[in-house]
């Protein structure tokens, strides 16, 4: 009668146990889909704002893409200043 008790309440924690196991999975695969997500609207932005530049819209921001894309968005704007600079110099001589 213990070994039975003992067995059960062994699978009884073996089945919690995957239950958690499974929980963490789908939430990382979860994080791992808004990750996906939010990094293909960064790279569709940052094309679309490629796509501006190469038609000579030097005025045309690259937008917000979020905190982790920060450094990215900063010298996009640096590149884009010093090609307005350069482009205004050429048209001066």
């Amino acid at each position: 009668m213990k070994q039975a008790r003992a067995k059960l309440e062994q699978e009884r924690i073996a089945a919690e146990e995957r239950s958690g196991l499974d929980a963490e999975r789908t939430h990382f695969s979860q994080l791992a889909s808004e990750t996906a997500r939010i990094r293909a609207e960064a790279i569709a932005k940052i094309a679309e704002a490629l796509e501006q530049l190469a038609e000579g819209n030097f005025a045309a921001p690259l937008p917000d893409l979020g905190e982790d894309f920060d450094k990215l968005r900063t010298g996009f704007h640096k590149m884009i200043d010093a090609v307005s600079e350069t482009v205004r110099e050429i048209k001066a001589m």
